[in-house]
């Protein structure tokens, strides 16, 4: 019994082995990010809204005054008016 093989050039299938592994690859990609820009430029607008709105509904306790919320304390890095850390 004679058998015989089908000869393939070693580079050309390795070739070919590099690029199925570079689609499979890229299906990928375009699954996970490709995203159109008119959609991600939609949800960003929607997610700026939704920070505007849980922003403009924030309460503070009574009796706080904000401008204390900034003030720095005393020693903390700031020595003060001509003192040279």
């Amino acid at each position: 019994m004679t058998m015989t093989a089908k000869i393939i050039n070693l580079k050309q299938a390795r070739k070919a082995r590099t690029r199925a592994g570079k689609d499979e690859e890229a299906a990928q990609n375009r699954a996970a990010f490709g995203v159109p820009k008119s959609e991600c430029d939609q949800s960003a607008a929607e997610a700026a809204r939704a920070r505007s709105l849980l922003d403009g509904a924030k309460r503070t306790p009574a009796g706080s005054d904000s401008s204390a919320v900034d003030t720095p304390k005393p020693g903390d890095g700031d020595p003060g008016p001509g003192r040279v850390s």
